[in-house]
């Protein structure tokens, strides 16, 4: 399951399918260091005091960065508010996990060329992304890079080539973002696209 934040409720969250945060009964089931929504005015009080934070009902974001809200039960109107605001969070949480390099191959001299080839063809898992004109390819937990197929092209390197090179390499995984089941990632990071690079290389890989 990919997801990039914890809701800890005592409730079922079934508003929350098909989006990218797991539903938790308890603390002691968030495994993974990522941003956590409490709902409950008490589950979000004991969370304060268990971390040693001044509990302030007019705020919702604890000093670590995770947030609070209400039960639905106790108020509606802040519940929905309050997680469509934590949805948001964590999508720019992930962004803010990302270094991002464009490539200009212009500027690349034979050199450079050589060792791009070489760096990104010795990996053992090459989680590759391909959106549009644009390829990514995650270099380690935090840096991504992109190279375009259009520049490429003017220096006589065409897209298909280049694709068909990646494939040849068994440990290469290649993602089309314009295939059905990666719509949603699309869609949550449109425009910065190689944020699901990262987080294919952090989640499928780790």
């Amino acid at each position: 399951m990919l997801f990039f934040g914890y809701i800890v409720s005592d409730n079922n969250c079934k508003d929350l399918n098909g989006d990218f945060i797991k539903p938790v009964k308890s603390l002691d089931e968030c495994t993974k260091d990522l941003p956590k929504l409490i709902v409950g005015l008490e589950n979000a009080k004991k969370y304060a005091a268990d971390n040693s934070f001044q509990f302030d009902i007019l705020n919702n974001t604890y000093p670590n960065g995770d947030m609070w809200t209400f039960k639905k039960t106790e108020k509606r109107d802040y519940y929905e508010d309050d997680l469509f605001k934590f949805k948001k969070m964590i999508i720019n949480h992930q962004e803010s996990l990302v270094k991002y390099h464009y490539i200009n191959i212009f500027s690349l001299k034979y050199s450079q060329i050589k060792r791009l080839y070489n760096l990104l063809m010795n990996k053992d898992v090459n989680y590759i992304i391909i959106d549009g004109e644009m390829l990514y390819i995650p270099l380690n937990s935090i840096d991504v890079i992109g190279i375009s197929f259009a520049s490429a092209k003017y220096i006589g390197i065409i897209r298909e080539s280049i694709i068909n090179k990646l494939k040849k390499f068994r440990n290469n995984k290649i993602y089309y973002t314009s295939f059905k089941n990666m719509y949603e990632l699309k869609d949550l990071f449109r425009g910065k696209e190689y944020v699901i690079a990262n987080i294919f290389e952090n989640n499928y890989k780790n």
